[in-house]
């Protein structure tokens, strides 16, 4: 390979604060011309200033002499203008190399490629100090050219030299060169690289190449984690420097290179790659939308006087929103379990008061069992017949037919139900259809004596139980668990079938 043609003269497209650190490496280590091309006067005018403060610094800390100053001072120029013409001056044809340091974003990169390609002689070396953007898609915009050949050139002298922020400091410079770049034009650009005293190293043209492929996904994260209130900024930095040894923490580094340009680069990963890691953190985006981009406006994840240097100042607003959030968040959270202790008492107390309830039951139904068992103890009392005679219940006497052939013994048992009996005649002594026999025998014998004694109660008697003594037998017997002969005191009516022992409609229900 022939010698290098060696690069004399430098064009600086961008005036913000890589395009003066790139002026400046370039001026003061490379020693070679620079023109700052700007668009804004403003821009141009504060670049400058800044120059010249950066200049009379190295002098006064002794790395460079007063010499050193005036011939870099004399080196450095600024022209208003994008170099392309079309406003302001344009890139002189003598340049050896024009290194774009405009904003990182693609429309804006594309379409100065495209000018400066049908611009500059195929000489030139078009340089692009982006950090994430496609060096490919740069060259094939830059090859114009009426013929083939001439379009393969254009595009064949395309290449990205990335330098990092702040470049009078930082050492490294990285070279991608694109598809369409030719070996001559990467030789030369690391050969740039080394006369501006960076080391250099060399990526594939991917999205964020070696650096931000790394750095802004590490970013990112950080941003997210100071957006979730886990740790404020101060900490997250602290842990970067004091825990991994790292020269600044990745939230005072966004600060420092631009949360602008964070966003942008983010902007370009997600879209070039599809992957959701790449995704800007919302707060990233908010505080871009805000203004608040780093050193360069005074406020960013710190405050910064005009100097830029970073002031005290209490936790950042989105940790604060952050941590009312939480706080109100817990507020509810204890709100909500009060309410649910409360229903619980509540739901114990309906608990015990129908406990309390159901036992008061038990206990009144207890008590009208324990009166009625005492009512069919005075039936047997006041009858003195013993119903241990009658058959219990599925005995042979039980069978339906019996309501069709009256009784002797036992003259008194339970009709089924629905009967119906003809008009009750006082004097006749087969009543309720024949069912009952009041001349039995049985029936004398049974009250007897109580058919004489008047002082018998009729409230004292119920008249179901006086008629049915198969149901005194069933209720009271089993009741007490043994035979009762004390049958309830009968009031005796005339009117009355039997002389009034026997109600026939009662029996009919």
């Amino acid at each position: 390979m022939s010698s290098l043609a060696p690069i004399r003269k430098v064009a600086i497209v961008g005036a913000g604060q890589m395009g003066l650190g790139i002026a400046y490496v370039s001026a003061v280590h490379a020693r070679v011309h620079v023109a700052i091309h700007d668009p804004s006067s403003s821009v141009l005018s504060s670049a400058m200033e800044l120059y010249r403060s950066l200049l009379s610094r190295d002098v006064a800390k002794s790395r460079i002499t007063q010499s050193d100053e005036d011939a870099a001072l004399s080196r450095v120029k600024s022209v208003v203008g994008d170099g392309s013409g079309q406003s302001g001056e344009t890139i002189k044809d003598d340049v050896d190399v024009v290194i774009e340091a405009i904003p990182e974003i693609p429309d804006l990169k594309l379409g100065l490629f495209k000018k400066l390609g049908g611009l500059l002689p195929s000489s030139t070396i078009l340089a692009s100090n982006t950090s994430s953007i496609s060096i490919t898609k740069l060259a094939a915009a830059a090859g114009n050219g009426a013929s083939s050949e001439e379009r393969k050139a254009s595009a064949s002298r395309v290449i990205g030299i990335h330098y990092f922020n702040p470049v009078p400091q930082m050492k490294l410079v990285e070279i991608i060169p694109a598809l369409q770049t030719s070996q001559e034009t990467i030789e030369r650009a690391k050969a740039f690289g080394r006369a501006c005293k960076k080391e250099v190293t060399t990526s594939t043209d991917s999205p964020g190449f070696i650096a931000n492929a790394i750095l802004m996904p590490m970013i990112n994260e950080a941003i997210m984690v100071l957006e979730k209130g886990i740790a404020s900024a101060e900490d997250i930095d602290t842990t970067f420097r004091l825990g991994m040894a790292h020269p600044m923490g990745p939230l005072a580094l966004a600060d420092l290179i631009g949360l602008d340009t964070c966003l942008n680069i983010q902007k370009v990963l997600h879209n070039e790659t599809g992957d959701s890691k790449y995704r800007p953190s919302g707060l990233l985006s908010r505080m871009v939308d805000a203004g608040w981009v780093g050193r360069k406006a005074g406020k960013g994840f710190y405050e910064y006087d005009a100097k830029g240097g970073r002031l005290t100042i209490p936790p950042s607003r989105a940790l604060v929103q952050q941590r009312d959030y939480r706080a109100r968040k817990a507020e509810k959270i204890a709100q909500l379990q009060q309410t649910v202790e409360e229903l619980r008492e509540e739901n114990a107390a309906l608990k015990a008061e129908l406990v309390d309830m159901k036992n008061r039951e038990n206990a009144r139904l207890k008590g009208e069992q324990s009166a009625d068992i005492a009512v069919d103890s005075r039936v047997n009392d006041a009858s003195g017949s013993n119903f241990s005679h009658i058959p219990q219940p599925g005995t042979s006497q039980l069978d339906s037919d019996r309501l069709n052939t009256p009784l002797s013994n036992p003259p008194f048992i339970s009709p089924l139900p629905g009967t119906t009996f003809p008009p009750i005649d006082p004097g006749d002594t087969n009543c309720c259809g024949g069912l009952f026999d009041c001349s039995s025998s049985t029936v004398t014998g049974l009250g007897a004596n109580s058919i004489s004694n008047p002082q018998i109660k009729a409230d004292t008697v119920d008249p179901y139980i006086n008629i049915q003594h198969r149901h005194v037998q069933d209720t009271v017997e089993r009741s007490v668990g043994h035979p009762v002969d004390d049958p309830p005191p009968f009031q005796l009516d005339p009117t009355k079938c039997c002389y009034g022992l026997v109600d026939c409609d009662l029996v009919a229900e």
